[in-house]
């Protein structure tokens, strides 16, 4: 199997249906830089010049493997012979490291936030509101000190609980 823009763009096809649209690929021709390949959904990937169509793939295929993780042998036949392949490949698992620690990190960038408000009343942090928004939260922490000024008060945000 070559990594070709057809096949780039069935991976990433099949990425943007186990992410809920969440990624998905865009490419450009550039004359004398060739095809270059773009994350669409973070706009700040790029991948051009040799290898590629390869280290796009790569990013999908974390994409894929990020939300389905340990169902390889469930996953279309296509896919597994992209990952085989990939395997065959030199370079591949540095692209494919990289590919899956960046789509990691869009992944964690995507998913929905909530800022607590926790407070130190001596027994260590405790969460004691949650917010949707910061600025939320700064309201809601500015109210606890008024109210409580003997005890700190802070905001942490993090991914939002199910």
């Amino acid at each position: 199997m070559r990594f070709t823009p057809d096949t780039v763009a069935k991976i990433a096809e099949h990425a943007k249906e186990v992410s809920g649209g969440k990624f998905w690929l865009a490419y450009h021709n550039n004359p004398g830089d060739g095809r270059t390949y773009v994350d669409g959904a973070k706009m700040t990937l790029s991948w051009k010049g040799g290898g590629a169509a390869h280290r796009a793939a790569s990013y999908y295929l974390g994409v894929i493997e990020a939300y389905n993780p340990g169902t390889i042998g469930d996953l279309p036949e296509f896919i597994r012979e992209a990952l085989s392949a990939a395997v065959k490949r030199t370079g591949y698992e540095k692209w494919h490291n990289e590919g899956m620690e960046a789509a990691n990190d869009a992944i964690r960038a995507a998913m929905p936030r909530e800022y607590v408000i926790q407070g130190n009343y001596g027994g260590g942090w405790e969460d004691v509101h949650t917010e949707e928004t910061p600025e939320g939260a700064n309201e809601q922490l500015k109210a606890y000190k008024e109210a409580q000024p003997q005890y700190p008060h802070r905001v942490r945000e993090r991914i939002a609980r199910s």
